[in-house]
């Protein structure tokens, strides 16, 4: 894709990014940094160690094809960070696609 045609999409990965978070905040075990979208990319914490996570990760990339990220270690042991850069994906997934994506990863936690 041309520089000026990523340009012009600027704008909806914003408003795409907005919509995620409105997403995100129906998860209460999610949290997000910053806490109000700033651009097309956040940083999503997961109630998840992140040898866990990474385990999570190698599971869903391997067997159901989606790679959400790098889990990174928090300060506290049972969390973990990813980041996530609002692109062509998440901008043409569906609603209902990505809260199936958060109620399969977060089972329980959910």
């Amino acid at each position: 894709m041309a520089f000026d045609e990523r340009l012009a999409q600027l704008r909806a990965l914003f408003e795409r990014t907005k919509q995620i978070y409105k997403i995100i905040d129906e998860f209460p075990s999610l949290a997000v940094r910053p806490t109000q979208p700033q651009a097309n990319m956040l940083h999503l914490l997961l109630p998840f160690s992140c040898e866990k996570l990474k385990e999570l990760q190698h599971t869903f990339a391997t067997e159901k094809g989606i790679w959400f990220g790098n889990p990174q270690v928090t300060a506290h042991p049972h969390q973990s960070i990813v980041e996530w850069y609002v692109g062509d994906y998440l901008l043409n997934l569906g609603d209902e696609e990505l809260r199936s994506f958060f109620n399969q990863l977060l089972g329980d936690k959910a």
